[in-house]
């Protein structure tokens, strides 16, 4: 049986959340840049980019496979960061690699969400967000043009010279296609048509 041990928990309250969010470190590796960098950065693109997610309180923990996972188990607000690998990256792809999780987050308790998501973003929440990687990054980029890092991209890659506000508009006309017209292919015709802003 597992022990619960309230000792390892350090709440972090962000004094500028305009909304209440909260997160709580749930590592011991790497707890202070957990806590005193990327905990407030989480609080900033939940205020900022994910208005329906205002007032969670997430669990922060630390990943050492990926720059940032999702973690699904029983308490459904969490998301992991790589603190080693994030801190050689510039802090607008950090924020991209937030905004994924937290797209992933939503993913998986769309039924949560939707109703408030609806008020906030029609399009991105008319139909129930595909599980995966590049429908969660299109999604990512459909948010927000701050969310578009051009010469990076997570699963589906941003050319360097591209604008992120047609990247963005791009996200949005794909997710249109597959919510009002039906296409099924709408990722592969994002990538395509991606070829073409730059």
């Amino acid at each position: 049986m597992m022990e619960l041990r309230l000792d390892n928990w350090v709440p972090v309250n962000v004094p500028n959340s305009k909304k209440g969010t909260y997160v709580v470190v749930r590592s011991k590796m790497h707890r202070g840049i957990l806590a005193f960098k990327y905990a407030p950065l989480v609080v900033e693109v939940v205020d900022t980019y994910f208005p329906e997610l205002s007032g969670l309180t997430i669990y922060l923990y630390a990943t050492y496979s990926a720059l940032g996972r999702y973690h699904v188990n029983a308490y459904p607000y969490n998301l992991a960061l790589n603190p080693v690998d994030l801190k050689r990256e510039p802090n607008e792809y950090v924020v991209h690699v937030i905004a994924h999780e937290l797209t992933h987050l939503i993913q998986y308790n769309y039924d949560i969400f939707v109703s408030l998501g609806q008020e906030y973003f029609p399009l991105l929440y008319a139909k129930r967000i595909p599980k995966g990687e590049e429908a969660c990054d299109l999604y990512t980029y459909a948010r927000h043009p701050d969310l578009v890092v051009p010469g990076r991209g997570g699963y589906i890659g941003i050319p360097e010279n591209a604008d992120p506000e047609e990247v963005h508009e791009l996200a949005l006309e794909a997710i249109r296609l597959r919510n009002e017209e039906g296409v099924r292919n709408y990722i592969k015709w994002f990538k395509e048509r991606l070829k073409e802003v730059v």
